[in-house]
């Protein structure tokens, strides 16, 4: 969040979800499992693709177009345990 605000804290969060589904997901976590904590976008965006309109391949093939080739495997770990941390969750 912005510098200058504090992170919300989850009864707001939940509030503001209202009946809207979600999952909690511990990318910090599982991102360094993944082996970096700047994984954490793709661990979360692993957990969200089963919501996404976007096949599997699509997203991984994106993954490897967009990060830094010598992180490629690692970001596509970060991405399959996001989609098994959210399955779980």
């Amino acid at each position: 969040f912005m510098q200058d605000y504090p992170s919300p804290e989850e009864p707001m969060l939940l509030e503001m979800l209202g009946s809207r589904p979600y999952k909690v997901v511990d990318s910090r976590r599982i991102a360094e499992e993944a082996g970096n904590v700047l994984t954490q976008n793709i661990v979360l965006l692993g957990a969200a693709s089963p919501d996404i309109p976007l096949k599997k391949e699509s997203l991984q093939e994106a993954i490897r177009r967009t990060v830094p080739q010598k992180t490629v495997d690692m970001n596509l770990k970060a991405f399959d345990m996001g989609i098994d941390a959210g399955k779980s969750e």
